[in-house]
């Protein structure tokens, strides 16, 4: 590990440059009956004496292993195969599809051991985890025929299974008709949210769906911002959940219009909100680097766009743009071009007052108070974003 200091108007921030081993994973679809997950429950994780400060880094995209860093020093400390976190940081889950059944893992996220682990018959996908890490939602693996069939056809079936991961058992078996895909599931288990898409796939269109676990049935209806009847239009990009359950906020971009959006989920009230972002000229590439982070106090989302040079202060109490901060971006910017997944990183300060966020390439600094942007850093290639405790220690990895 690499470190060095750059002052930012009397302040000194340490930015660590880490360089961590690439690691690969493959994945099957097969059909299989569906049973309950027999709970091993096999602790390996032994009770530390302190709870070290933690922050995750994933170099390969959401869908590649999670590299933890320590806040003290920034070292590097162990590494977590391709999962899910839940919203309060507390729960680590990854799933592994074998011939014939699906191991379930749950990991401490302090020191990287397995907790606790079960089974579940046949093939499948880990696709959401409640903010408070207490359920799994997953999905059936299908064959490549079937996919290709259901693609020439448009005649989808899901098939989605949640577990309570306090006892590993299955809880609930949804079955239905039409391509769905999971958004999350409630903290209190009794709400599924799921993203249906309307055919032809590539059209981008979508509805939100509300499956009631608790009366085991789709709500007739799909979940729509009052007053608006238009259907959705877009593909998800990045998204952010808050901790305590509230909120799930998801990037979109729609293709047709050029415009990003954020479809903001109140889990609580249940009703999606969408709430345009500033799309400069309508440059698709460049609306791929806007990243997202939530205020610690959990009532604003930033949204900040260094290709575009603008970041959006969203209200969720009032479910809109409260304030937009524009400034001028490098003129040497160095982009990835047509990137197939996130490149931006952000991350803000325990107290808020400091934000950071990348295209991947350059660190931006924004002082959420003055709202203006104080300093950009050149770095080879960001993969992940820490603040220490005290903010004074800006890990890049």
């Amino acid at each position: 590990m690499r470190k060095f200091w750059i002052g930012l108007g009397g302040l000194a921030i340490a930015l660590a440059i880490v360089l961590a081993a690439r690691e690969t994973t493959t994945s099957q679809s097969a059909q299989n009956s569906l049973s309950a997950p027999a709970s091993t429950a096999v602790s390996q994780a032994a009770p530390a004496p302190s709870k070290p400060e933690i922050f995750f880094a994933r170099a390969e995209g959401v869908d590649g292993p999670a590299l933890a860093f320590d806040l003290s020093n920034g070292q590097a400390r162990f590494t977590l195969p391709p999962g899910v976190a839940s919203a309060d940081g507390e729960h680590y889950y990854s799933a592994t599809a074998g011939d014939s059944q699906t191991s379930l893992y749950s990991f401490d996220v302090t020191n990287g051991l397995i907790a606790q682990s079960g089974t579940l018959e046949g093939r499948w996908g880990l696709r959401g985890v409640s903010a408070n890490g207490r359920w799994l939602a997953l999905t059936r693996g299908i064959s490549k025929m079937q996919e290709e069939e259901w693609s020439r056809t448009e005649r989808w079936k899901t098939e989605i299974g949640i577990i309570d991961s306090t006892n590993w058992q299955l809880e609930h078996s949804v079955k239905l008709d039409g391509k769905f895909e999971v958004d999350t599931v409630s903290s209190d288990g009794r709400s599924l949210f799921l993203i249906q898409h309307h055919s032809p796939a590539s059209s981008g269109r979508y509805d939100v769906r509300l499956y009631d676990l608790a009366k085991q049935e789709l709500q007739a209806e799909p979940l729509r911002e009052k007053g608006n009847d238009e259907v959705m239009a877009g593909s998800a990009w990045d998204a952010v959940a808050s901790p305590d359950g509230h909120w799930l906020l998801t990037l979109y971009l729609n293709s047709e219009k050029n415009e990003a959006f954020i479809h903001a989920l109140d889990l609580n009230a249940r009703y999606p909100v969408c709430i345009d972002l500033p799309s400069g000229s309508g440059n698709l590439a460049l609306l791929k680097y806007y990243s997202l982070t939530l205020s610690p106090d959990g009532t604003r989302l930033y949204a900040a766009n260094a290709a575009l040079g603008v970041i959006s202060e969203v209200n969720l109490d009032t479910r809109g743009v409260g304030y937009t901060v524009t400034f001028v971006p490098r003129a040497d910017i160095t982009l990835a071009t047509h990137p197939e997944a996130p490149t931006s990183r952000s991350a803000i300060s325990k107290d808020g007052k400091m934000l950071y966020f990348s295209t991947g390439r350059e660190v931006w600094a924004y002082d959420t108070s003055a709202r203006n942007v104080s300093a950009t850093y050149r770095v080879s290639s960001v993969a992940g974003l820490g603040l220490s405790r005290d903010g004074k220690q800006l890990y890049v990895v």
